[in-house]
């Protein structure tokens, strides 16, 4: 059951005060990979009306700033999955390149690198390289 304080959506400040919350979460080492899951795919996720000319966001009091903040977030905390990690490279390469997690995941599974640019924006994969070898002197 909802506590007051957070049913008060209505209320001016509700909604920045959540995303704070989320925020907080988003970028805490501490939180468990399965609720990093849940943040994204309850408040960030976004996906196309049925006729495909609209983009819907899951929680649509968010604005775009907030959403960007939270997704960067996640993309730098160590405990992301690696299914949210090859979501989140599309969108924020640089935020996973510095991730303090990628490293050790790159030992764990060297053809990880490989998948992991290729889930990238083309554009996007020459500034990713670039970023992950300057922050933990990873080169391919």
């Amino acid at each position: 059951m909802r506590t007051k304080r957070q049913r008060g959506r209505g209320r001016v400040g509700g909604i920045a005060e959540e995303a704070a919350a989320l925020l907080r979460l988003a970028g805490n080492m501490r939180t468990p990979s399965a609720e990093l899951d849940r943040i994204y795919h309850e408040h960030v996720h976004g996906q196309f009306d049925p006729s495909f000319t609209r983009l819907v966001f899951v929680d649509s009091r968010l604005t775009g700033e907030q959403r960007r903040a939270i997704r960067r977030a996640l993309a730098g905390n160590p405990s992301l999955s690696i299914m949210l990690l090859f979501t989140l490279a599309y969108f924020e390469p640089e935020a996973v390149a510095t991730n303090p997690g990628l490293p050790l995941a790159l030992l764990e599974d060297p053809g990880l690198f490989d998948r992991l640019r290729w889930s990238l924006n083309p554009f996007d994969r020459e500034t990713f390289e670039e970023t992950l070898a300057r922050q933990h002197g990873v080169k391919k």
